[in-house]
């Protein structure tokens, strides 16, 4: 378990890997404030929605032969979860933390790679977390691109650099540098 959180966090992140989220990672670094709200939300959003599709589609889907339904049944799942959070952060802190698209590819990409319900939670919430890693180090660049003059919210910057810590970080997933190949 300990290695699929490792591997879905930082390894394989579902940022860099599926691109999952990257559009929204420029606009969640741009609010640090709200920053552990949404994370707990996505968190406990993404948790129990994977948990709940994934027993509904392998106890009632499965035995139907209706699999190809369900990413309709976790929308639905994933819509009321989320509706039920965010009306409780609501009323609790009076800010909207209101976010689908992430946690909706976080959980198909999940009950895609899963083979249990447990990995199911964990790949998913692995992915959240890999999501709200990199927040930070935008947030940083950004930072420091203000300092040396340049306009923070100049998204070019910000995604070139991103690209380039894409490309440091994933240099060793290339075939010319697995040994493999050359057998």
């Amino acid at each position: 378990m300990l290695f699929s959180i490792i591997f879905y966090t930082l390894l394989s992140s579902a940022v860099f890997i599926y691109g999952i989220g990257l559009s929204r990672l420029t606009f969640y670094s741009q609010s640090p404030r709200l920053y552990f709200i949404k994370l707990f939300k996505m968190l406990c959003t993404v948790s129990a929605t994977s948990s709940l599709s994934y027993l509904f589609s392998v106890y009632l889907l499965g035995k139907n032969n209706l699999q190809d339904m369900f990413p309709f049944i976790s929308v639905l799942i994933l819509l009321t979860i989320s509706a039920f959070i965010e009306t409780i952060l609501r009323l609790s802190t009076r800010t909207s933390t209101a976010e689908y698209a992430l946690s909706f590819l976080s959980i198909i990409l999940a009950m895609g790679e899963s083979n249990s319900l447990s990995e199911c939670v964990i790949i998913s919430c692995a992915c959240v977390l890999s999501f709200f890693i990199l927040v930070p180090v935008i947030n940083t660049i950004r930072k420091r691109a203000a300092a040396t003059g340049k306009n923070p919210m100049d998204i070019f910057i910000v995604l070139i650099t991103f690209a380039i810590i894409m490309i440091t970080s994933l240099w060793w997933n290339t075939s010319w540098l697995n040994s493999e190949v050359f057998k």
